[in-house]
């Protein structure tokens, strides 16, 4: 992550880059479904938008790179932390 930047820098095209990527956002409390528009994603204690338009930009063309990279796969690894960020536990951590 670059500083002074909440989101990850646009990873390249390893699986485990992927898989970090998830997991940076997951642990920063900034994980969202890829389908979701960032500009959609709001704050549930506040309605302020999560993100920054800056941060927006970055996290679409992330998930375009992701997706073209890996297609479906974004999802299975996406998948992976959203019960973590739900605090639930699940078969597929």
């Amino acid at each position: 992550m670059e500083k002074g930047n909440r989101i990850p820098a646009i990873p390249g095209k390893s699986s485990q880059e992927l898989e970090n990527w998830f997991a940076t956002l997951h642990a920063t409390d900034l994980l969202f479904h890829p389908d979701d528009r960032p500009e959609d994603i709001v704050s549930i204690a506040t309605g302020e938008p999560t993100f920054t338009p800056a941060e927006c930009l970055v996290l679409r063309e992330s998930l375009a790179k992701l997706f073209e990279q890996h297609g479906d796969g974004v999802y299975e690894v996406a998948l992976r932390y959203a019960p973590k960020a739900l605090g639930i536990q699940s078969n597929y951590s």
